[in-house]
């Protein structure tokens, strides 16, 4: 189906929902434009991205370049935002990296014009000339460097991007999806005499999740120090030129532990059950410890907060640039 065709399709179908009164509110605030590159991913998308539309009235272009969809095809789905009924146009698009400018061309004939578009990059690597055209369409964009292959080559990329373009609109799945933990890991220093062991910080662990999501939160970490990671190393260094270490045990499932090691004293949020994380503090003399529960976000709402909800976070590039430097090593 030519893009030619798909336009006709769309005014069909805008004239044939018109005609029947099923269109509630028809929806043509933006467009939403998702990429996946293989069929789980794709799959994953799909439903998240439709809520979004329906919440933000958005024309849905899904790019399909898993092979799973053979040819173009348009329908319109319908859903509740609030008191109304939202209508959404839904385009599948088959296409083929290789051929990055026609794909590029095809999606900016189909995109609302004179209205913002968004982007979901459903994949980690950003250096291709499929994401470079894309990304100069969307306004706002949503990358997730832990679905990468190579997580190293991913991190090494996108931090290479926000470097040479600071002012991109651009988030990483893997760095809002460990908020949670961020937050967590903060808690464990509420305590100003905790605070004060900081000092004597020798050893980040992270136990689960992606290697990138580990190396995100380890950069964190390191960026409120004021650390700095040495050229071709894997450890981060202090301001007073003291070592500080970096492991992560990877796990199928999500980010489960943080473990922050002095001296003498081991910090640590372990999740307990599947939705507590108990924070402690350990030494040769005594543990404490308490629970308290952990707020993880839906893949919807993650993906919609940062396309249409927050506002820039400078952590996030600190973060990035220490966590590239980690895993480059």
């Amino acid at each position: 189906m030519s893009v030619d065709t798909i336009v006709a399709e769309l005014h069909r179908l805008r004239g044939t929902q018109s005609e029947h009164e099923v269109m509630g509110a028809t929806a043509s605030t933006s467009t939403l434009i998702v990429y996946a590159g293989d069929p789980e991913a794709f799959s994953e998308a799909t439903g998240p991205a439709r809520k979004m539309a329906i919440a933000h009235g958005a024309r849905l272009l899904l790019l399909d370049a898993s092979g799973r969809s053979r040819e173009a095809r348009v329908c319109a789905f319908c859903g509740r935002a609030g008191s109304e009924t939202i209508c959404c146009e839904e385009i599948t698009l088959p296409i083929d990296p290789s051929r990055s400018g026609v794909a590029v061309a095809d999606v900016e004939e189909l995109l609302l014009p004179g209205l913002p578009s968004y982007l979901w990059w459903s994949d980690g690597r950003v250096e291709t000339p499929l994401f470079r055209g894309l990304h100069a369409l969307a306004k706002h964009i949503v990358v997730d460097t832990s679905l990468a292959a190579d997580p190293t080559v991913a991190l090494i990329e996108l931090d290479r991007m926000l470097s040479h373009d600071p002012h991109a609109y651009l988030w990483d799945i893997a760095w809002l999806r460990n908020a949670p933990w961020r937050e967590m890991a903060a808690r464990l220093f509420d305590d100003p005499e905790r605070a004060a062991a900081l000092a004597r910080l020798e050893a980040i662990e992270i136990e689960g999740g992606s290697l990138g999501e580990a190396a995100l939160m380890a950069g964190w970490i390191g960026a409120q120090l004021g650390y700095t990671v040495p050229e071709r190393s894997h450890h981060l260094r202090t301001a007073t030129g003291a070592r500080v270490s970096f492991a992560h045990r990877g796990t199928p499932q999500p980010v489960c532990a943080v473990r922050l090691r002095t001296d003498t004293l081991t910090f640590s949020a372990s999740l307990e059950g599947s939705a507590s994380v108990c924070l402690s503090m350990e030494s040769a003399q005594e543990q404490r410890s308490r629970c308290e529960p952990l707020m993880a976000r839906a893949l919807d709402d993650l993906v919609r907060e940062a396309l249409y909800g927050i506002g820039a976070d400078p952590a996030f590039p600190q973060a990035l640039a220490l966590a590239a430097g980690l895993v480059a090593g």
